[in-house]
């Protein structure tokens, strides 16, 4: 959502679109002996299956003292906190479905293999008897069992490890633009009307904010994982916004939309087979009278692309913050419109789910507003931002 695919002049040469934030899958620093790299995949593995488990225990003993969102900010803080503590070492694999497809595709030794999944699973297993002994009897809480049956359960975790892997590899590895497109709107758009199918199916666990928080953080993901190929825009709105404000080709707004059309109605079957009976939580429609809606509409997706173009081709901007931006302006405005509109600001998001269900009440809305809304907030900055240095 947030980058143009042609950099404006002002744009600074490495932005942090240009700098991968994972160097490597492996440290290559021979002075790291294979060892060392297995001490660190171990004890990275124990502080995350400790920490992953541990929340939903925790959330069991104490009667939902942790809440859904709680257990995913275990994972995910765990997760940021090894990477950013062991990556220089092992890379940080820690799961090994990510050094199976590391080595799949070249990027890690097959030779290393068996060593770190081994040191996985045996800092996995050692995190898992410290949580029994220390939070017996309450080790059932951090088991992974399904609700749903195996089917809709193999399909939701292959999706999810997807994703991962996605975005482990897409901050390393390039691909062509359009793909790029397709899959970060496909993830954005399960991300976005899974959380509030999941809070239809199990009344109201997720919450608005937990609503919020899985469109915001998912943009915010995609923008650090996607922004060096495609500039993700993920929005045919943030598409026709720079097309219009000269900041990207109209050659290249057909594909473009194209492929973030393709992606929404891909994850929309997707979670439509994953979610049976409860996809109608993921589609967007209006709650108040159509003037309203469209208003509302209008009015977030300017201030959406209002920051977008400001921290994306402005080099006096924030710069590599540009993604905690981007991802805290769309949980903002959902926050603030959700209840009344779903807070689409974006065709692909409201089309894909759309098709998927049969349910087009207001469909027009979602089509005109967002886009109105994107080249207004986009002109505006370009009124009011600094004047370029001579």
């Amino acid at each position: 959502m947030p980058m143009n695919n042609e950099m404006s002049p002002s744009a600074t040469p490495a932005s942090v679109s240009d700098r991968p934030l994972i160097k490597s899958f492996s440290s290559k620093d021979a002075r790291i002996s294979l060892v060392q790299k297995a001490g660190a995949e171990f004890v990275g593995t124990f502080i995350l299956v400790f920490s992953a488990a541990g929340g939903p225990i925790v959330n069991q003993k104490f009667d939902g003292a942790e809440s859904l969102l709680g257990n995913a900010a275990c994972s995910g803080l765990a997760a940021m906190i090894v990477i950013l503590s062991i990556e220089h070492i092992s890379g940080a694999h820690i799961d090994p479905a990510v050094t199976l497809a590391f080595a799949a595709l070249k990027h890690f030794s097959w030779a290393e293999v068996p060593i770190y999944i081994v040191a996985q699973f045996i800092g996995g297993i050692s995190a898992a008897f410290l949580l029994k002994l220390g939070y017996h009897p309450f080790m059932l809480g951090g088991g992974t069992v399904p609700s749903t049956s195996f089917g809709q359960a193999f399909l939701l975790e292959l999706v999810a490890t997807f994703f991962l892997m996605f975005v482990i590899t897409a901050v390393a590895t390039d691909t062509r633009a359009a793909g790029a497109e397709f899959v970060g709107t496909f993830i954005l758009v399960f991300a976005a009307a899974a959380g509030p199918i999941v809070d239809q199916k199990m009344s109201g666990i997720e919450t608005l904010i937990g609503n919020a928080a899985c469109s915001g953080l998912a943009v915010l993901i995609l923008v650090l994982s996607i922004g060096h190929i495609s500039k993700a825009h993920l929005n045919p709105a943030v598409t026709l916004a720079y097309a219009a404000l000269g900041h990207f080709r109209w050659a290249q707004v057909p594909i473009f939309i194209f492929a973030e059309i393709l992606g929404s109605i891909s994850a929309s079957f997707l979670l439509k087979a994953a979610y049976h009976p409860f996809m109608s939580g993921g589609v967007t429609m209006p709650s108040v009278s159509v003037g309203q809606a469209f208003l509302l509409e209008f009015v977030a997706t300017f201030i959406l692309m209002f920051v977008i173009i400001a921290v994306a081709t402005d080099h006096t901007a924030v710069g590599d913050l540009a993604g905690v931006a981007i991802g805290g302006v769309v949980m903002l405005d959902i926050l603030i419109i959700g209840p009344m509109t779903g807070a689409s600001m974006n065709p692909a998001r409201t089309l894909g789910p759309a098709i998927a269900t049969g349910r087009y009440r207001g469909i027009w809305i979602y089509m005109v507003a967002p886009p109105l809304g994107a080249v207004v907030g986009a002109a505006v900055y370009a009124l009011i931002k600094l004047p370029k240095e001579d």
